[in-house]
């Protein structure tokens, strides 16, 4: 039974278990407390290797608290696994090993059939030196049931979903569900795995977080004021009566009264990034260059120029979702088959292959054509695109485009400056959350010669027009 176990145990490890392997691993522990005591110090020695140390002690809390002999499992088949264990498969298997093959109480120890005894949705999986609670000390790997009341240092608790929350007393948290919480006082940081994906915390004034990956933040006042800052990923926050609203990383909202107030302004202006016309320089606190050789990023003769590949980004972030975006400039080309593109809801990565954004919605315009185009990532929604009219455009020609980003659509439209109306415009409806919202202008060329685009009276920031008032106007 023993190598059995250990093959299966390290198939886990290495999330190489298949259905049948998995049913397999759950009779065996469910059948033979030795299977369990195996197991566990499995966890237990791997964990001490590789494992943060909120896993281990809670893997060693629970061996400690087991009454079957030990098992010495053999040293020479334990350090080969260790470079192929991860930390994820030990959370997941710490967390299914409390919560679903824990063999049972004996007969004499279950409640009387009148007796209802509260449900255990969560562990403490970890204390700081100076974790004080209200009722006294805790021991580490105890299943919890009632509120958590923190009075001082720090707290981590793993949920049946394998989500993690780390609460600062003083702190008071209650476990709702196997996936949810209620935060009434004090902070709390979650991790997410995306087995957890949906974990929920509540909050006062009918206010929730929803995870949807991976990592965020939140604090509650002496006041009850709710803050909520999102490290990585992005969460939906939702509240009675009103619309949800999708939070990405970097973002900070406190909860108080009728509305959210925002306090991230610094990544999510709400005033505009602007290059003016004749101006010297780029302003650092408001673009960034990325560019890699022969690319380059300049200003020539109060022109943004764009040479082979280089491409220009806003370092504030705009979410189209809460407020329309409206990016405006006027475009010059030095060769007759350079390619410009207009990216939203970016993140600033580059795609060498394709020489723009690898994450976000790019408009993209071939001059010597007339032809426009939208690229979206695999996991975008794109639909109901609308393309009119075409436009060639020959090098030294200036061109005026406008795009605008509501957050479920996006509209482009470009003229010859000395035209009266749009010359080719394109639509589109668009559901698609990113990662990051900056806004990202790149040139680059059908060709292996070098190319140079310029660019002037660039605009990017919140539209004027309400989300009631979505068609761009001529």
């Amino acid at each position: 039974m023993t190598h059995e176990l250990e093959s299966l145990l390290s198939a886990w490890c290495d999330d190489r278990l298949d259905e049948a392997a998995q049913h397999q691993l759950e009779s065996l522990l469910r059948k033979s407390a030795e299977a369990m005591d195996f197991t566990l110090m499995y966890m237990d020695q791997h964990a001490a290797l590789v494992a943060p140390r909120p896993v281990c002690m809670a893997v060693s809390s629970k061996l400690e608290t087991r009454n079957s002999k030990k098992i010495s499992p053999s040293p020479s088949r334990f350090k080969f696994r260790v470079s192929s264990f991860s930390i994820a498969a030990l959370i997941a298997l710490a967390a299914a090993l409390y919560f679903v093959f824990l063999p049972s109480t004996p007969h004499s120890a279950l409640p009387t059939p009148h007796s209802n005894p509260p449900a255990s949705f969560a562990i403490l999986s970890d204390l700081s030196t100076d974790a004080q609670f209200a009722d006294g000390e805790r021991p580490l790997g105890e299943g919890l049931t009632a509120p958590i009341k923190l009075t001082a240092g720090k707290a981590q608790l793993m949920f049946q979903s394998t989500a993690v929350v780390d609460l600062t007393g003083p702190c008071e948290f209650e476990m709702t569900g196997p996936n949810r919480g209620k935060l009434t006082s004090g902070r709390l940081e979650a991790y997410c795995r995306p087995e957890a994906h949906g974990f929920t915390v509540d909050l006062p004034h009918g206010a929730r977080v929803v995870d949807l990956g991976t990592r965020f933040d939140l604090t509650i006042d002496p006041l009850g004021a709710a803050q909520v800052e999102v490290r990585e990923g992005r969460v939906r926050l939702e509240r009675d009566g009103e619309p949800d609203r999708i939070m990405t990383v970097g973002r900070i909202a406190r909860i108080a009264g009728d509305e959210p107030t925002w306090l991230d302004d610094l990544n999510h202006a709400r005033s505009p990034t602007v290059f003016t016309a004749g101006a010297a320089a780029l302003d650092p606190d408001q673009w960034l260059a990325v560019t890699i050789d022969p690319a380059a990023v300049s200003v020539d003769q109060g022109r943004i120029k764009l040479v082979n590949r280089g491409w220009l980004a806003t370092r504030r972030q705009y979410d189209p979702h809460e407020r329309d975006l409206r990016a405006a400039g006027v475009v010059t080309i030095g060769s007759p088959d350079d390619i410009l593109g207009f990216t939203t809801r970016a993140s600033i990565e580059r795609d060498n292959d394709k020489a723009g954004p690898m994450l976000g919605l790019s408009v993209v315009y071939y001059p010597d054509v007339g032809r426009i185009r939208i690229y979206a990532p695999s996991d975008a929604v794109v639909t109901n695109v609308r393309i009119d009219g075409s436009m060639i455009v020959r090098p030294d020609d200036a061109f005026e485009f406008e795009l605008i980003d509501t957050g479920t659509s996006i509209s482009f439209n470009a003229r010859k400056r000395a035209d009266a109306d749009p010359a080719v415009t394109l639509t589109a409806d668009v559901d698609y959350v990113g990662p990051a919202n900056h806004v990202i202008v790149f040139n680059r060329e059908r060709t292996s010669a070098a190319h140079t685009a310029y660019v002037n009276e660039l605009t990017i920031g919140p539209s004027n027009k309400s989300h009631t008032n979505r068609q761009m106007e001529n």
